[in-house]
């Protein structure tokens, strides 16, 4: 008995330090070293490095908002994704991973995803993509289109433009189809005949035979028809002019679309703009708040609320950036891409007032607007 008590503490001593071993063990096994850095001290300690393979940097964002602006040479992981242990798996050999997102939480995220798998160096940008463009530092873009360029693309490859150019090209053929009755009209027959040389030689037997060509030729024009060539060529005329105004339409309402869609685009980037100013502010209102809080001057409450109204701005955001996805893939769709990507307007939301009032309005629609000249007043 009294050897049972005197050995109790030695084996709860023991099995202690043996799980001590193990957990040091299993520490040596992934060695992970994490470092912190803001955007601006990686930028001066890597910057070197950004275009080679000594890095593999991170972006944790969703793939909008990774289109729409990331940093150079950055691969897109999410790390909301339902696979994000599965897209790490193909890094995990690299000696060094680099890890950002907005801020900080996608990034938190990764890095507890590698801890136990990943034994190489981990650098975490802590005040993420935001922080980095706050320190201009330099980003790849979305693509950079204007105007009038979306709207050339879109008139040289948009679909329902190509097809109905095909039909007015259709219609044009039909017209000169229509004059050809008009003209005379040309006959020409060729007969091939054998003439035997040696009388009593088979027709068979060609190497005794002459070949003869006879070329029979006749021109002929109808006088008279009723005015059966008349009506035909009318009637082309008139669907061609058809054709042509529906063309006509189908173009202003192509350009339409692609004005529209392009202002909006424009739009939905500036409120997105004011959103990120919004959280600037918001985070430095915390900062204050958090201090009056420390210093007794100012209930814990104003902090929750803060991080209640950053949630919200936070989901506007998101907001935003599906609108810009989703005008930008109309916009692809009107160009007659194939593959849609995040644009990035290159002009400004700058419309200059027309010169015309209400009525000139109404007069210069009706003289343009191939719609309205089919409607008769």
């Amino acid at each position: 008995m009294f050897m049972q008590s005197y050995f109790s503490p030695w084996k709860s001593i023991l099995k202690f330090s043996l799980f001590f071993i193990i957990l040091v063990f299993a520490g040596d096994l992934y060695s992970q070293t994490i470092i912190e850095l803001t955007s601006l001290e990686f930028y001066e300690q890597y910057r070197d490095h950004l275009t080679g393979d000594s890095l593999i940097i991170i972006d944790g964002r969703s793939d909008t908002m990774f289109e729409r602006e990331h940093i150079e040479n950055a691969v897109n992981i999410d790390a909301d994704s339902q696979d994000l242990e599965e897209q790490l798996q193909q890094y995990l050999g690299h000696p060094t991973l680099v890890v950002y997102c907005t801020t900080i939480r996608r990034t938190l995220d990764i890095v507890n995803k590698l801890k136990g798998v990943y034994d190489g160096e981990v650098i975490c940008i802590t005040d993420g993509i935001r922080g980095w463009k706050q320190n201009e530092l330099p980003v790849k873009n979305a693509t950079q289109i204007s105007l009038d360029e979306i709207i050339e693309e879109a008139l040289k490859n948009n679909f329902r433009l190509q097809s109905s150019k095909m039909m007015v090209e259709a219609a044009g053929a039909g017209i000169d189809e229509s004059e050809a009755f008009f003209r005379p009209k040309v006959d020409a027959n060729f007969q091939y005949a054998y003439l035997d040389i040696v009388p009593g030689f088979k027709r068979e037997r060609l190497g005794n035979i002459e070949h003869t060509l006879f070329p029979f030729i006749s021109a002929g024009q109808e006088i008279y028809n009723g005015g059966r060539n008349k009506l035909q060529r009318e009637s082309a005329v008139l669907a061609y002019e058809k054709e042509n105004r529906s063309f006509e339409k189908d173009l202003m309402d192509v350009k339409l679309a692609v004005s529209l869609n392009y202002y909006q685009l424009i739009s939905v980037i500036n409120q997105k703009n004011i959103l990120l100013e919004n959280l600037k502010q918001l985070d430095v209102h915390e900062q204050y708040a958090r201090l009056m809080v420390q210093a007794g001057r100012m209930s814990e409450l104003e902090i929750y609320r803060i991080a209640v109204e950053r949630n919200a701005l936070q989901g506007m955001m998101q907001k935003r950036e599906n609108d810009i996805a989703s005008i930008s893939n109309e916009l692809c769709v009107l160009m007659g891409r194939d593959q849609h990507v995040i644009l990035n307007p290159a002009d400004m939301l700058e419309l200059n007032p027309v010169p015309y009032n209400r009525q000139e309005l109404i007069g210069v629609a009706l003289e343009n607007n191939p719609v309205w000249q089919e409607i008769e007043f």
